[in-house]
Formats: structure tokens, C-alpha cells, sequence
């Protein structure tokens, strides 16, 4: 559950970047194009903490 709740707030959390950022550079905003990005970005920073748990217990 705390991971669908992470995946909520960054998806919410680059979407408002996604916005802010277009407005600054006067380029079109694109909601599918910010979500993929997002969703990466989500997993990346889901995954990364059991990575490091994985290379921390073999040592």
C-alpha cells in the first residue's frame, strides 16, 4: 500500500513540475508525456531501496 501511495504522490508531484516547468519555458504542456516520465522516475526511486538493502545484507 505504501508503495501505490508513493506512486500517487510522484505521479501528482512531476505533474505540477511538468506544468510549472512549461509555463517557465513557454513550451506546450503534454499530461502523457509528464506521466511516463513520472512513472519512470517512480519506479526508479521504488526500486533503488531494495537494491541497496540487497548490496548492504551481502556484505
Amino acid at each position: 500500500m505504501k508503495y501505490l501511495t508513493s506512486m500517487i504522490w510522484i505521479i501528482m508531484f512531476f505533474q505540477i513540475i511538468g506544468f510549472i516547468g512549461s509555463s517557465l519555458t513557454k513550451t506546450v504542456y503534454n499530461p502523457l508525456q509528464t506521466l511516463f516520465i513520472s512513472l519512470i522516475f517512480g519506479v526508479i526511486f521504488i526500486l533503488v531501496p531494495f537494491e541497496l538493502e540487497k548490496l548492504t545484507k551481502r556484505n
